[in-house]
């Protein structure tokens, strides 16, 4: 982890990697991956995955079984200030965070999502429909002020920063987590089944986390010496559930040891007309 525990410290080759890691991770590697995301989903007919937006939808189907990479996949990403091709993303210098710096404003955020079904399943039993889902969901987030990107672009291209720069980084902080979801659904047709309802209950396992804590965290480019930093303040980064990635230790849990939660879906549908569907719902 970074962290300095004492006022003053000496900050290494390698933190500076870390830190160039860590920012990448979180607002640089959410390219391409993606599907249906809610916005359009509503749109496709028959789709299973529509009942992610909205438990009363159903498919015409009387069953239907999902299963890995053949079932729901959805990654979104969202930053304040600039887009992934002015970040460099897929060039020859990905990322270019001088670049990206140009673009910056005085204080950003940018967030990520993936969801990926491990295993659906769907029955209609006349009026009455039931749904088993488990799936990962893995959130990311960060808030960083556009210093962090100038200091990370002057060391990526080896600019001559002056003796005694100052970076201001006491606004930069960053989360991310993973928790499985196991969600169970029934809904019912009502009125000739031109009206649905629905609802679905989570059980949300909690699989890894981190956190950072900043405490006004700045660099400082000694004007004593060339190439060397000291931190002023200070960064923690908390963590837990990655003790399972140890050696000789299962990456694989089914449940969460701790960290456990609960949440519930909502949701109608109308067949207003032949070509005409309304509906609304409340998720999470």
């Amino acid at each position: 982890y970074l962290t300095s525990m004492e006022d003053r410290r000496q900050l290494p080759g390698a933190g500076l990697r870390a830190m160039a890691l860590i920012l990448t991770l979180t607002i640089g590697n959410f390219s391409n991956l993606g599907a249906q995301n809610p916005m359009t989903l509503g749109a496709f007919d028959n789709v299973p995955q529509q009942n992610l937006i909205n438990p009363a939808n159903t498919t015409d189907s009387k069953w239907y079984i999902g299963i890995p990479l053949l079932s729901g996949v959805n990654a979104s990403y969202k930053n304040s200030s600039f887009t992934l091709g002015q970040l460099g993303i897929g060039s020859e210098n990905s990322p270019n965070f001088t670049q990206a710096f140009q673009f910056a404003d005085s204080l950003n955020n940018a967030s990520a999502e993936l969801y990926i079904e491990d295993f659906a399943f769907g029955i209609n039993l006349g009026k009455n429909f039931l749904s088993l889902t488990i799936a990962e969901r893995i959130i990311a987030s960060t808030e960083y002020p556009d210093q962090l990107l100038q200091w990370l672009g002057n060391e990526q291209d080896g600019v001559d920063i002056p003796l005694g720069q100052i970076f201001d980084l006491s606004e930069w902080n960053f989360s991310a987590a993973h928790y499985r979801e196991i969600a169970l659904g029934f809904g019912q047709k009502l009125f000739n089944d031109r009206l649905s309802l629905a609802g679905r209950a989570k059980l949300l396992l909690g699989q890894a986390a981190v956190q950072s804590d900043n405490y006004n965290f700045r660099l400082w480019h000694r004007p004593e010496e060339d190439y060397n930093y000291e931190v002023t303040g200070r960064m923690d980064i908390l963590a837990s559930g990655f003790d399972r990635f140890g050696e000789g230790a299962s990456p694989f849990q089914a449940f969460g040891q701790a960290n456990t939660g609960i949440a519930f879906d909502l949701g109608a549908q109308y067949q207003l007309g032949k070509h005409v569907t309304l509906f609304a719902s409340v998720t999470d």
